[in-house]
C-alpha cells in the first residue's frame, strides 16, 4: 500500500484549510441575541510571526489489515524565528524511519521557501479579520448542536461549510490536493464547532466524512475525521494546540488504518 502516505499528506493539507475556514463559521444561530452579542466581540488579529519556541510531540500509529506496529512517537523543539534546519531540533524518536508525514512537516518548516509568516499561518488558528460577523453570515445556515453559559456546539450545513472552503484563500493546489478530488470530498463532510461565548474564539471543531469517496480507480476512503483543538497563547492569540486524523484506505484488497496525532505546548518567548 505505497499510496496511504498521499492521502494522509491531503488530510494535513485539508486541516489547514479547515482551521482557516472555521472562523468564518464562528458566530452562528444560538439566537438573535447570542448572535448579536459576539458580533460585538472584537478579537485581536494575529501577527505574521510567532513569538514563541515550542514544542511538538507527533505520534503516528499504521494498521494495516490485522497486523499492526508500535506507535511512532517524536519530540520536536521549533524555534520559528530561526532559518532552515536551525528551526527544528528533534529531541527523541522512537523509531529510525520517520513516516512521510513527519518527513513532509520537517521539509516544510525548514525549507528556505517559508517564511515567518508562513510558518504563523499554520500556528494560529485566528484569521486576519478581527471581527468576522462583517461578512454575509446567515444564521439559518447553522444547526445548534448545545450550548452552555460559557460555549455553543454549532453545525453549519453541507452549501455552508463548502461555501466557505471554496472561498477559503488557502483553497488551493497545493500538497498534492486536486480541487477536484477536494471538492468531492467537501459534498461528504459534516462538522461541529466548538466557540467560546466569553471572547467568541474557535476552541475546537471536528470535522468526519459522512459516507466513503472513491479517489482512484483502486482506492478508496471508507472513514476520514479530522479534529483539532485551540488554546489562548500569552498574546491572546488561539493556536492549534492539538489536532488529530483518523484514516481508513482500501485498496488492492487491503486495508489501512492510519491515526496521527500531533500536540503543540510549551510556549516560551523567542530565544536565539
Amino acid at each position: 500500500m505505497k499510496n496511504h502516505s498521499y492521502f494522509i499528506s491531503f488530510l494535513i493539507c485539508l486541516a489547514g484549510l479547515f482551521s482557516t475556514a472555521a472562523q468564518a463559521q464562528e458566530d452562528t444561530q444560538i439566537s438573535q441575541n447570542t448572535l448579536a452579542e459576539l458580533s460585538r466581540i472584537q478579537r485581536p488579529a494575529p501577527p505574521d510571526i510567532i513569538p514563541y519556541d515550542y514544542s511538538v510531540e507527533f505520534q503516528m500509529s499504521e494498521l494495516e489489515d490485522e497486523t499492526g506496529e508500535n506507535p511512532f512517537r517524536a519530540v520536536l523543539a521549533i524555534k520559528p524565528n530561526l532559518t532552515g534546519d536551525a528551526r527544528v531540533t528533534v529531541i527523541s524518536q522512537s523509531k529510525e524511519e520517520r513516516p512521510e508525514a513527519l518527513k513532509e512537516m520537517l521539509r516544510k518548516i525548514t525549507s528556505s521557501e517559508t517564511s515567518q509568516a508562513d510558518l504563523a499561518k499554520e500556528f494560529w488558528c485566528e484569521g486576519k479579520d478581527d471581527n468576522l460577523l462583517k461578512q454575509d453570515v446567515s444564521i439559518d445556515d447553522f444547526t445548534v448542536v448545545s450550548e452552555t453559559d460559557t460555549e455553543i456546539v454549532v453545525r453549519p450545513n453541507i452549501e455552508k461549510l463548502g461555501e466557505i472552503m471554496l472561498s477559503s484563500d488557502d483553497f488551493a493546489q497545493d500538497g498534492g490536493v486536486d480541487s477536484k478530488m477536494a471538492l468531492k470530498l467537501m459534498e461528504r463532510l459534516d462538522g461541529e464547532f466548538t466557540l467560546s461565548k466569553e471572547d467568541a474564539h474557535l476552541k475546537h471543531f471536528k470535522i468526519w466524512m459522512t459516507r466513503p469517496m472513491r479517489v482512484k480507480l483502486i482506492a478508496k476512503i471508507d472513514e476520514m475525521e479530522i479534529s483539532q483543538s485551540c488554546k489562548i497563547a500569552p498574546n491572546g492569540i488561539a493556536y492549534k494546540s492539538a489536532t488529530s486524523m483518523h484514516l481508513l484506505v482500501k485498496a488492492l484488497g487491503a486495508s489501512v488504518v492510519q491515526d496521527m496525532d500531533v500536540v503543540v505546548r510549551d510556549l516560551k518567548p523567542n530565544t536565539q
